[in-house]
């Protein structure tokens, strides 16, 4: 013979709990979307302009373009594992770091073995670059371009 299972609450009180813990679990959810997004907004990672390196020939055209990314460091070199992906032998594997914070962009020397250069001005750690800026990694030329200045017509 097979027991009948009793709960020591009733059914009404098991579903109003999960539904109380369901519209809690969703508005913990919605309180952390909330937090990101403030967060984002303050640091001006949302919206505006998005950026990216215009890979350069020696006539200073742009020929290939590499979107950067703002919420974390963009790491160039020849490494495949690299965000830019600069194929040639003048560049280290990690050259350079390019990242944005405090609502500007910098460029750091990776202690590479050709250096890094800022409008034809060695950086020895980090510095501070701007729209239209080139870097010089090796005998790479790169420039940091906006959507507005079409870096995004040859991603």
């Amino acid at each position: 013979m097979i027991a009948d299972i009793t709960l020591p609450v009733s059914y009404d009180w098991v579903l109003l709990g999960s539904r109380i813990g369901i519209a809690a679990l969703l508005l913990i959810f919605l309180w952390r979307v909330l937090v990101v997004v403030q967060r984002e907004a303050q640091s001006g990672v949302t919206g505006g302009r998005l950026y990216g390196l215009g890979l350069l020939n020696g006539n200073d055209q742009v020929i290939r373009t590499f979107r950067l990314s703002r919420r974390r460091p963009n790491l160039i070199g020849r490494d495949a594992t690299s965000d830019v992906v600069v194929r040639d032998s003048s560049v280290s594997n990690r050259h350079a770091l390019v990242r944005f914070a405090d609502g500007e962009w910098t460029v750091t020397d990776l202690e590479s073995r050709n250096g890094t250069y800022l409008n034809d001005q060695i950086i020895s750690n980090r510095a501070a670059i701007q729209e239209g800026d080139v870097l010089q990694l090796g005998a790479v030329r790169l420039v940091l371009m906006t959507d507005e200045t079409g870096f995004l017509e040859g991603t």
